[in-house]
């Protein structure tokens, strides 16, 4: 049985644009002088999501899934890009499976998310609405209720 993960990536800061050959090129160039091919800015999560795609055959960013090899794909990945920062955010099927992982030339930084609620404020205390349900475990009895 597998463990379904919801995944999406975000560029964090680096190079945003970069050509889409890959291969490296002088701000003066207009023909990849490897490849040949035209430069043009391709967004870096744009490059990422297809390269991902030709190496998991499947892109993990469309629905949940089981994408176990994310950490070191990403890291391979990241090594192209020495200079962008990409986050990972995943959202796992269990309840509070909530995580980002930084990306940045081949290195990750794991961080789990920290759920904090606010302290008491009285001056947020308000009366309840009139005609809204409560919830039934949370209803105080009434005598009428208690003489049953």
């Amino acid at each position: 049985m597998s463990y379904d993960t919801a995944y999406s990536l975000v560029y964090v800061s680096g190079s945003q644009m970069v050509p889409q050959c890959n291969h490296p090129t002088s701000p003066t160039d207009r023909f990849c002088p490897s490849c040949g091919l035209q430069i043009t800015a391709v967004h870096v999560v744009d490059i990422i999501e297809r390269m991902l795609k030709e190496t998991l055959a499947y892109t993990p960013f469309n629905e949940p899934c089981s994408w176990y090899t994310h950490v070191d794909d990403m890291c391979k990945i990241t090594k192209g890009f020495p200079e962008t920062i990409i986050a990972l955010y995943g959202d796992g099927e269990e309840s509070g499976d909530l995580w980002v992982k930084y990306f940045l030339n081949g290195k990750v930084q794991r961080e789990q998310a920290e759920i904090i609620y606010p302290i008491f404020n009285k001056s947020k205390l308000e009366s309840p609405t009139p005609g809204k349900r409560v919830k039934d475990s949370l209803r105080i009895p009434n005598k009428n209720t208690l003489q049953k």
